[in-house]
């Protein structure tokens, strides 16, 4: 799997340090075979895949057969991409405008980031693997709004953004051979790299539209009990 990695060991604001093996990112499941797959998910021990693409994106690079017992979750995190956003992006469009349509893309999904919060904060829920296409975007809001709720600061949930960085390349020929108008539009450069001002862009736009990602998640169903429940399950117990 491209630009696979998990959160494990990610250290909070308070120095409690994420438990390993619980929640992974990456990018779609290009080429992979039904071994491959089945390899991948006992080395994880996932038992829970939630796919972020569109039905599009999803029959362009489907998952093959997985073992019995997996569950694969069709979430798809907005009707849109940041190729469909727009008829033409605006002028400018760099990390402080990509940051503000991530948040935009966060307030239209909140009710679908709730719920992937409430599944991971199940005490029975099993080690999970969210993904996209590229691992980025969507993958990259999903995951910095666990990091957020389980108090990480900034510069690390940036950190681990940019940690897409080093698979850019091979995200963007995966993902150009299988939406080859992708490499014909005229995309924005900072789009297609991993540039840690845009996430920033977005935690400072939702704190100042909305108070941050739990006060949003709060109005769509994400309790203080749950909020709790995913600090237990992935701190191991309540704040110091």
């Amino acid at each position: 799997m491209v630009n696979l990695r998990g959160v494990g060991g990610l250290r909070t604001r308070d120095g409690d340090r994420i438990r390993p093996g619980l929640l992974y990112r990456s990018a779609a499941p290009f080429d992979l075979t039904a071994a491959a797959a089945a390899d991948l998910i006992a080395s994880l021990g996932l038992g829970v895949i939630v796919d972020l693409r569109s039905d599009g994106e999803r029959a362009g690079v489907p998952w093959p057969d997985l073992p019995a017992g997996v569950r694969l979750h069709a979430v798809e995190l907005a009707a849109h991409t940041p190729r469909s956003h727009a008829p033409a992006w605006p002028d400018p469009f760099g990390p402080l405008e990509f940051g503000r349509w991530y948040a935009a893309l966060a307030e239209a999904g909140a009710e679908r980031l709730a719920r992937l919060v409430r599944m991971l904060a199940h005490p029975e829920s099993a080690p999970m693997l969210v993904h996209c296409t590229a691992g980025k975007d969507r993958t990259g809001i999903v995951i910095a709004c666990v990091l957020d709720l389980l108090d990480v600061d900034d510069d690390t949930i940036v950190v681990d953004y940019e940690r897409t960085r080093g698979a850019m390349d091979e995200v963007r020929t995966r993902t150009t051979a299988v939406l080859p108008g992708l490499a014909d539009a005229a995309v924005p450069e900072v789009v297609m790299r991993a540039d840690g001002a845009t996430l920033r862009s977005c935690l400072a736009e939702l704190r100042r539209a909305h108070g941050g990602f739990a006060p949003l998640l709060a109005r769509h169903g994400l309790t203080d009990r749950h909020h709790e429940g995913l600090r237990t399950r992935f701190l191991g117990g309540v704040r110091r």
